[in-house]
C-alpha cells in the first residue's frame, strides 16, 4: 500500500513537471485540427455553389519581425485555390481565385487567433463577361464561419 502511494506522488509530480517544462503541443501540432476543419467546411461549401477546391495548403512559421514576437511568436497561413467559372467553350480554362487567411499564436493566450482572410490572385479580368460561380465575399463569409 505505502509502494502505491509513493509511485502516484511520483506520477503527480512528474505531471507536474512535464507541464510546467512546456511539454505541450507545439503551435504547428494546434494549427493542424484548424486547417483541417476549414478544409473540409470550405469543400462542403464549395460543393454547393458548383465550384470545388483546387489546392490547400496550410503552413506555420516563426514570427520574423522581432518586436512583433512578443505578442505573436507564430504565424499561421491558409492558402486555398478554387474554381469560380465553369468553362462556356471546349478549349476555354476555368477562372480560379487564390485566398489567403491569417492566424497569429498570440504569446500571452498560447492560442490561434484569426486575423482575417483577402483575395490574393484572382481568376478573372473584371471586364470578362463570364458567370461567376461563386464570390471571393461569400467564400471568406464561408471561411469565417
Amino acid at each position: 500500500m505505502r509502494g502505491c502511494v509513493r509511485n502516484l506522488k511520483c506520477i503527480v509530480i512528474a505531471s507536474l513537471l512535464l507541464g510546467l517544462t512546456g511539454c505541450s503541443a507545439s503551435p504547428s501540432d494546434q494549427f493542424k485540427p484548424t486547417a483541417e476543419r476549414k478544409k473540409a467546411q470550405l469543400t462542403e461549401f464549395l460543393a454547393k455553389k458548383q465550384s470545388r477546391l483546387m489546392g490547400y495548403k496550410a503552413t506555420v512559421t516563426e514570427e520574423a519581425d522581432v518586436e512583433r514576437r512578443s505578442e505573436a511568436t507564430h504565424v499561421g497561413l491558409i492558402e486555398f485555390d478554387y474554381l469560380v467559372t465553369k468553362p462556356v467553350g471546349e478549349h476555354e480554362s476555368q477562372g480560379m481565385d487564390t485566398v489567403v487567411a491569417e492566424y497569429r499564436f498570440s504569446a500571452k493566450e498560447r492560442k490561434w487567433v484569426y486575423k482575417g482572410c483577402s483575395l490574393k490572385l484572382s481568376g478573372t479580368l473584371p471586364f470578362e463577361k463570364k458567370e461567376r460561380l461563386v464570390t471571393t465575399q461569400e467564400v471568406v463569409a464561408a471561411f469565417e464561419k
